[in-house]
């Protein structure tokens, strides 16, 4: 009678726990296919921050700002008007939570269209145009849209868009929400600290403005950290001769924008990697106006004028862009020792020595840009480019004119490409190979014209023409071959703009031109 009890009383515990089971399963089936139907209001506030969501800011005839609501990234986006598939531009491809997009659409929006957007995340959206055919402006909104795949709603919003790029009523700063170490914050809000004389700057992802015009003598802004602008605001710096205006000792990714910068041994100087200047001037600077030793540099549109050197570039490790600058009186224009980089459309004007020194430098483009002095004797010797221990660099499209000596050539080779450079009216020389060790240079489709002496060429192996190649070369004529040289008569008997006689150019290397143009 015991063992009965006992194995009834079993049977029940056993029949308690299938019942809980089973009710647990039925309960969890219920609640797994309630949020799974269009009423997820049981577990919405648990995983409205990972679903995916999104909202129409604003929509225009032509333009539709689009942003994150919610917690994944979102790709893949297709855009359809009343059910048919349309076309668009989007600035970013994928969009991350609280992100705004802009999509330009391929035709306009008419009134009453309805666009409809969709994402690889199965996120939707749609909005029916009700405004008469007029594009309101970017930070001017219609109104909320009502978020269908994504289980929540984007209400309306009827103010400017924070991220869209343009400043709207209440926005100080609108970049796109890019960086927030450019100055302006993820709110569109300034973060920015006002400049004083002698000032360390220490703090990140700060923007530092000059508010006035300052006697600085020494050394004026020590830069201790880096993410950050430095911008003058079209402001002054002025030393006593010595000194450096800017100092970037430490941080990377520093910019240096809209200063003027008088009187010191250095305008600014830069240890670090990724330093950027552009949009200021340098006058009377003894040392270099521009001195940066990082990779990465950038030197955009800055002019100087009397300096020791105009920018000294010590890139050497990798890549660096300098351009569009315009240098005036200084000893020498530009030093460039770098590695891949850019120098293109600058302007090198009145130097003492040199326009552009180019030492050590690899595949580096050298392009469009001009160099010349006014009111020099004949007999000074100053060089539009002096060159030396460089390879596999291209100079195109230059022009280079009333120097002592146009390209001065004192030792580079293999692979080094001049080509379709106005080399004219220079005092000595158009080109000249000083040494043996200049060689291996290709050296093509160049106008070389009123130089004292056109080319001159000691070097080794250098070739001063390529294959005969159809395609309008340097002067206009129907095939590229080899340079036109000022002064040189000779015959064209089959009319193909290259005459039929070669051109010695002078030199220890016996060089000979095969294919010069005619003009």
């Amino acid at each position: 009678m015991k063992a009965l009890s006992t194995v009834v009383a079993s049977l029940i515990i056993l029949f308690i726990v299938v019942a809980l089971v089973s009710f647990s399963y039925v309960w969890t089936v219920i609640v797994v296919e309630e949020t799974t139907s269009e009423g997820t209001e049981h577990i919405e506030p648990f995983v409205e921050k990972t679903q995916a969501s999104f909202a129409i800011e604003s929509l225009t005839i032509s333009e539709v700002y689009v942003r994150n609501t919610g917690g994944v990234k979102l790709s893949g986006f297709a855009t359809y008007v009343d059910e048919t598939p349309k076309s668009f531009e989007m600035s970013k491809e994928v969009l991350e939570p609280t992100d705004v997009a802009e999509m330009s659409l391929s035709e306009e929006l008419k009134p009453g269209q309805k666009i409809k957007i969709t994402t690889e995340q199965g996120a939707f959206v749609e909005k029916v145009l009700v405004v008469g055919g007029v594009s309101l402006p970017k930070d001017v909104p219609i109104g909320g849209a009502q978020v269908i795949g994504g289980g929540s709603s984007g209400g309306s919003a009827l103010g400017p868009i924070c991220g869209n790029g343009a400043i709207g009523d209440g926005e100080e700063c609108d970049d796109g929400n890019t960086n927030d170490c450019d100055s302006c914050t993820s709110d569109c809000k300034l973060n920015v600290v006002e400049l004083s004389e002698g000032q360390d700057i220490t703090e990140t992802c700060k923007g530092y403005v000059l508010t006035e015009d300052i006697d600085c003598p020494g050394y004026c802004f020590i830069v201790r950290t880096g993410n950050l602008i430095i911008d003058c605001d079209g402001h002054s710096l002025t030393g006593g001769g010595a000194g450096y205006g800017i100092y970037v000792y430490d941080g990377d990714h520093v910019t240096i924008e809209n200063c003027i910068i008088n009187n010191y041994q250095k305008g600014v100087k830069s240890l670090k990697e990724y330093t950027t200047v552009r949009n200021s001037q340098f006058n009377n600077i003894t040392g270099a106006a521009i001195d940066l030793m990082g990779s990465d540099c950038v030197v955009f549109k800055n002019t100087i004028r009397n300096s020791g050197y105009g920018i000294f570039i010590l890139s050497y490790l990798s890549n660096g862009v300098v351009n569009e600058n315009n240098i005036s009186d200084s000893n020498v224009g530009m030093y460039i020792y770098m590695n891949g980089g850019e120098v293109k459309k600058n302007i090198v004007r009145d130097h003492v020595y040199y326009g552009i020194q180019v030492y050590d430098t690899t595949n580096t483009i050298i392009e469009e840009n001009e160099i010349y002095t006014t009111n020099k004797p004949s007999d000074e010797y100053h060089a539009g480019f002096d060159i030396c221990d460089g390879s596999s660099n291209i100079y195109k499209d230059n022009e280079v004119y009333e120097n002592s000596i146009g390209f001065y050539f004192q030792c580079t080779e293999n692979n080094t490409i001049i080509t379709r450079n106005m080399i004219h009216d220079n005092y000595a020389y158009g080109l000249f190979a000083e040494y043996p060790d200049t060689k291996s240079s290709l050296i093509y489709d160049n106008y070389f014209s009123n130089n004292a002496v056109n080319a001159f060429d000691n070097g080794l192996a250098n070739v001063w023409n390529t294959t005969k190649t159809l395609g309008t070369n340097i002067v206009g004529g129907p095939y590229v071959g080899g340079n036109f040289w000022g002064g040189f008569i000779g015959t064209d008997s089959d009319s193909d703009g290259i005459y039929d006689e070669s051109y010695t150019v002078l030199g220890a290397a016996g060089s000979v031109d095969s294919l010069p143009l005619v003009e």
